[in-house]
């Protein structure tokens, strides 16, 4: 995006299951979530993630290739040692919710947990107003080291109890 105008804006809208987590024979993102989450550090982009929940869908669907806990390649009775034991699919649910709500928040942008499709049109319009009332503000650091470290901000607005800051919660200091 970086070729992209303005202030830009990503809305990722997903069931938040990543078949990652199943274990290191899933058909899953090829990026683990720790690089995935440096990379949405250095961006600029806000990002909102809609969550759309299906932890109470059933587990599999006709174009599933996943296989059952413990099965997989080689066969259980060819291993030399145990399979791994692969997480609960609550545990991998609750994983995907707390990642996107790491992604949005790092980034200035809101996550949203629906139940329901019939919930999305509220939630982009929702977005939409949010980024009609966003305002930009620039700083120059007090730490003037391009040393590529980490650094915090924190925006707060005094008098005003009504307001709302949604802000990156950082950026990486660029190197020389």
């Amino acid at each position: 995006m970086s070729d992209v105008g303005g202030r830009s804006a990503i809305v990722v809208f997903t069931d938040g299951f990543d078949n990652q987590l199943e274990g290191p024979n899933s058909e899953g993102s090829r990026t683990p979530f720790s690089q995935l989450y440096r990379k949405i550090q250095e961006i600029d982009p806000i990002i909102y993630t809609i969550l759309l929940d299906t932890e109470s869908a059933p587990a599999a669907s006709p174009r599933s290739t996943s296989l059952p806990p413990g099965m997989g390649w080689p066969p259980p009775w060819q291993r030399s040692e145990p399979a791994p034991q692969r997480p609960s699919k609550r545990a991998m649910y609750e994983t995907a919710r707390q990642q996107l709500y790491m992604i949005a928040e790092q980034t200035g942008g809101r996550m949203y947990h629906l139940t329901s499709v019939a919930n999305l049109a509220p939630a982009y319009t929702e977005i939409a107003q949010d980024l009609s009332a966003r305002y930009q503000l620039a700083y120059n650091p007090t730490n003037g080291a391009h040393d590529g470290r980490w650094r915090q901000i924190r925006v707060q607005i005094k008098g005003r109890s009504d307001a709302v800051t949604r802000t990156r919660k950082g950026y990486y200091a660029t190197t020389h």
